[in-house]
């Protein structure tokens, strides 16, 4: 970051305390959200222990509904938190060139700031290539241990931001 850029910052977060206004660069709390990923997060979890063991191809038709609901779950869980605005001086900071150091540059710097939507359209991914895997070829164990830790880090960025957003 440019120490020009460094200044502006310093100056405009400065500027924003003296004023007596709170500095928001995060989306609002969203309880129902927060619950929402909490619940499916229960009903995911439940999934990934029923074939923790492994689970033949043959047995995927016993967990076809279960797969659905939680993908279903997820995705209208992902659109709620991409609906969500993000605050005004959080839009323009997000416009900076020194937030592509930060945020991988291939995302909308606003995806950076509003990171849930997009840590559960991770989570669908995972549990959509855990379908289609468990319908074609059946689950081992090993597989299932590596979907899980994917699974568990991008749920766990989820639930942590909107947890902290919880102020």
């Amino acid at each position: 970051m440019s120490a020009r850029v460094a200044q502006l910052l310093l100056m405009l977060f400065a500027a924003a305390l003296l004023a007596g206004c709170a500095v928001r660069l995060a989306p609002d709390y969203d309880v129902a959200l927060l619950n929402g990923i909490t619940e499916t997060n229960t009903a995911a979890l439940k999934l990934f222990a029923d074939v923790e063991t492994g689970s033949d191809a043959t047995e995927f038709p016993d967990y076809r509904d279960d797969y659905a609901t939680a993908i279903a779950a997820f995705e209208g869980l992902r659109l709620r938190a991409d609906a969500r605005p993000i605050p005004p001086l959080a839009d323009r900071i997000s416009k900076m060139p020194f937030l592509s150091s930060v945020c991988d540059p291939a995302q909308a710097p606003a995806q950076c700031l509003n990171a849930t939507g997009n840590a559960l359209k991770e989570v669908v991914d995972v549990l959509r290539t855990m379908r289609d895997r468990h319908r074609t070829q059946g689950l081992s164990p090993d597989a299932v241990q590596l979907l899980r830790g994917r699974y568990d880090q991008e749920i766990h960025q989820a639930l942590t931001v909107e947890t902290a957003l919880d102020r």
